[in-house]
């Protein structure tokens, strides 16, 4: 499986537009057809009268939802190698079926920013792991120093200028992923 190249915002939406441009004709034709009541369902509202019950069977009800426009559409926005078409239809079909996934499964939820190295997390769950001390001190950041960053800590010599650098950068790891985590949105 190959690696997809990752894409700005603008780069999904043009791609997102070029597939509604290219089909939204098709599209809009299925949305209509799919709008108006059927026969059947219309005269037996019309005599009040339910429709007749019929046996259906699972490999029906797989071929009838195959032939449903969201899926069709599913299968050409795939086939066309449209990775923002997929995501939109397939939400729009999962609407259409009443199920509401949580936030960021189909979409990762996305902050602002690059992603926060490993060691910045080791460092802020270690940190946590203690209780949240507030406030940060030298003794705390010289702790968390020694148990993250072990190799650098042995080399670096108490009270020089590296260690304080290594100290202030456990600090701004703690702060910056504690900020990186009150902005989130709740859910």
């Amino acid at each position: 499986m190959s690696q997809r190249k990752k894409s700005t915002p603008s780069e999904r939406k043009k791609r997102r537009l070029e597939f509604l441009k290219k089909h939204g004709v098709e599209i809009e034709e299925a949305i209509e057809v799919d709008r108006r009541p059927s026969v059947r369902n219309s005269l037996a509202a019309f005599l009040e009268e339910t429709p007749p019950v019929r046996l259906i069977f699972s490999s029906q009800i797989w071929n009838e939802f195959r032939r449903c426009w969201p899926v069709y559409f599913l299968g050409v926005a795939a086939k066309e190698d449209n990775q923002e078409a997929c995501l939109m239809l397939l939400e729009l079909l999962l609407s259409k079926l009443n199920v509401d996934l949580p936030e960021g499964i189909l979409r990762p939820s996305r902050l602002g920013g690059r992603r926060l190295k490993a060691q910045t997390q080791s460092t802020h769950a270690e940190w946590i792991e203690k209780g949240k001390p507030d406030p940060i001190t030298a003794k705390i950041c010289d702790e968390i120093l020694r148990t993250v960053y072990p190799t650098e800590f042995a080399k670096v010599r108490v009270g020089s200028k590296a260690h304080k650098r290594w100290r202030d950068r456990v600090r701004t790891a703690i702060l910056r992923h504690e900020e990186r985590s009150a902005t989130k949105p709740i859910s």
